[in-house]
């Protein structure tokens, strides 16, 4: 039993504050998997008991409820700033340490950011169902969205004579680390088309070429896709798989072979490619434009069209550079 602004809250209110925090938002049947997915006794009474200590949190103003309709039947719990202010009292708070999200350590979000986005509640569901599943395996934590953005910078190519430098963001759905391998989730509910998944991996493309050209390790050994449908079907049965095959292939072209595509019962992306399983060509294990830019550049420098007094030349990464005449 703990004490706080005058609320007595009790263990089990105490943990499923902490998992709601973990996962932005549980219902009572996650917090029962969690809770009691060990025990033999009855799901209903399980079920009632979690129900009490719910009603209990929502009583203290510690929690708000939402149904989860049209998606489900059941009610989704998130933390008021009541609950968040009693979690950042009650847990290990540390968002610049690089493990945050893993090893009982936190970082730091404010209410409106940790509440899940009513409009995707099928997307947050799928995200919660996973993240439990894999939770109670030995030797892997995961760890949320708000854990996993990257910012970086990239040399968009308007033309032969002229780039812009952008910022960039990947944000991964979450992270799922298995024996210190860092892999990315991304919660993928049917519904999004061809082009986006391939918008997608660009991104994740980008990201690794800016690693690349920093000196800076890839932190990801996967891309872990979790589908709706996950038994085991042969892929040819397997719409929606073989068009996230076809979108890393455009998408991620090159990467393929270093980062592998898997998802639950599902075959390794790069094994498809390689068993000539669709009839999508192997994709070149080195980037070809990076390629061309350099043979561009034993060819040929670029004059400035201004008198500037220097000569433009591309550099290794297609972005442009003056050098003295």
């Amino acid at each position: 039993m703990r004490v706080w602004r005058n609320l007595n809250i009790t263990d089990i209110e105490h943990r499923m504050l902490k998992n709601i925090y973990n996962l932005r938002g549980a219902t009572n049947n996650h917090l029962r998997q969690i809770e009691c997915g060990h025990l033999t006794s009855e799901k209903d009474g399980q079920l009632s008991n979690i129900s009490r200590a719910t009603v209990s949190l929502r009583k203290m103003k510690l929690i708000k409820t939402v149904s989860c309709y049209p998606v489900s039947k059941e009610f989704l719990h998130y933390l008021t700033d009541k609950g968040v202010q009693y979690i950042h009292d009650h847990l290990t708070i540390d968002s610049s340490n690089p493990k945050a999200g893993f090893d009982n350590i936190h970082g730091s979000f404010t209410p409106s950011l940790l509440k899940p986005t009513l409009g995707h509640l099928e997307h947050h569901m799928m995200y919660v169902d996973f993240a439990i599943a894999y939770e109670q395996s030995d030797n892997m934590f995961i760890r949320h969205s708000l854990y996993c953005v990257k910012e970086f910078k990239y040399v968009h190519n308007i033309s032969q004579e002229r780039a812009v430098h952008k910022k960039g963001k990947l944000k991964p759905d979450g992270e799922l680390q298995i024996n210190k391998i860092l892999a990315a989730v991304e919660i993928d509910t049917g519904s999004s088309r061809k082009h986006v998944l391939v918008d997608k991996f660009k991104r994740y493309r980008t990201f690794f070429d800016y690693c690349r050209k920093n000196n800076r390790s890839i932190p990801y050994a996967a891309i872990f896709f979790v589908t709706k449908r996950q038994d085991k079907i042969p892929l040819e049965k397997d719409e929606r798989w073989q068009t996230i095959v076809q979108a890393a292939v455009e998408g991620l072209s090159n990467y393929c072979w270093e980062i592998q595509i898997i998802g639950v019962n599902k075959e390794k992306v790069i094994d498809i490619l390689k068993e000539g399983k669709l009839d999508i060509p192997l994709p070149p294990k080195e980037d070809q434009s990076l390629n061309k830019i350099r043979q561009k550049n034993k060819q040929e420098t670029i004059q400035s069209k201004e008198t500037t007094g220097h000569s433009i030349k591309y550099n290794e990464y297609g972005e442009l550079e003056l050098f003295d005449n």
